[in-house]
């Protein structure tokens, strides 16, 4: 087996081949072709997967040599990662949307425009949204108050209000200070007030009191003192 079949199936060699012995034992090998064996043993132990501008920051000495020997060959460039953009996209940047994508990779993005694969990420988000809301909120926004998803993620508040599962995610509208029984409110604090002092003074407990029906057992004036 010569160089180039060795370097061909790449990482399937190295996980049965540890040290260069074994594998001068496995194969005949001349002193030159045994060195840059080496240089790719080492490669593939300790820097696997790293493309070539990455190993020449991380091993520069390893990167000469591969560089001297001819064999840069055998290291993937920057480019090879696009060879499947969107299994690139769905592993590195799934559920962003097309503006979102060119704004965070733009190489990629232009890549997915070119082979059409563009047309399989959603334009805003929302799409999401529609099989599973509930669990989405789960994993993405927990903790997050309905007024919150309503203001930062007003299509995902929608959905779950379509679907009737807000009553599943806290409020975040703090209760009137009156409580559940303004009119209750209304004579422990303020009793004898007459309803247009009440309404002056105290104007969400007067609507409140009003909006329960009760304002006729709140004096309209003030009874004169004997």
């Amino acid at each position: 087996m010569n160089l180039e079949q060795k370097t061909e199936i790449g990482a399937e060699i190295w996980k049965e081949i540890k040290t260069l012995d074994e594998l001068a034992k496995s194969v005949s090998v001349n002193p030159d072709t045994s060195r840059k064996l080496a240089l790719l043993v080492e490669y593939h132990t300790n820097h696997q997967g790293l493309k070539r501008y990455e190993l020449s920051k991380r091993n520069r000495l390893l990167y000469k040599k591969i560089l001297k020997e001819g064999l840069i060959s055998c290291i993937p460039t920057h480019s090879e990662r696009y060879k499947d953009p969107y299994g690139y996209y769905l592993i590195h940047y799934s559920g962003l949307t097309r503006g979102q994508l060119r704004s965070a990779n733009q190489i990629l993005y232009a890549r997915m425009l070119k082979d059409r694969s563009i047309e399989n990420i959603p334009l805003v988000r929302g799409v999401e949204y529609k099989e599973n809301p509930l669990g989405y909120y789960d994993a993405k926004c927990k903790g997050m108050t309905q007024v919150e998803l309503r203001q930062k993620r007003p299509r995902l508040h929608k959905a779950l209000k379509e679907k009737g599962l807000l009553s599943g995610i806290p409020s975040g509208i703090k209760p009137p200070f009156y409580g559940e029984d303004p009119l209750g409110y209304y004579y422990k604090h303020h009793k004898g007030w007459a309803r247009y002092k009440l309404f002056k003074k105290q104007p969400a407990l007067y609507q409140a009191i009003r909006r329960a029906g009760k304002l006729h057992s709140v004096p309209t004036l003030i009874k004169a003192k004997k």
